[in-house]
């Protein structure tokens, strides 16, 4: 999995995809933004560079934002073995 945040790209090669995008990255110390962790906000939104999630819940995120490749960190599991996202937009 690889993530790119205010700048900095973090790498990691143990993500099981057992927990949320999310919980993954605070076990690493990412300093991943969020806010209600339900999938109601979308303070937790990046975007799906390459690989995909599924997200369990989304309440947020129109078409559009789908089609965009815009997903909920909180509500997201992976579905491809790569995953690479950005909170940068």
């Amino acid at each position: 999995m690889e993530a790119e945040l205010d700048g900095e790209n973090f790498t990691f090669d143990d993500y099981s995809g057992k927990e949320t995008v999310l919980e993954f990255l605070e076990s690493k110390g990412v300093p991943a933004p969020f806010s209600c962790r339900e999938g109601n906000c979308s303070a937790c939104a990046c975007v799906v560079l390459e690989g995909d999630v599924k997200m369990a819940h989304n309440e947020v995120l129109d078409d559009l934002d789908l089609a965009d490749g815009i997903r909920l960190t909180c509500q997201a599991t992976p579905i491809t073995e790569k995953l690479r996202i950005s909170f940068n937009g």
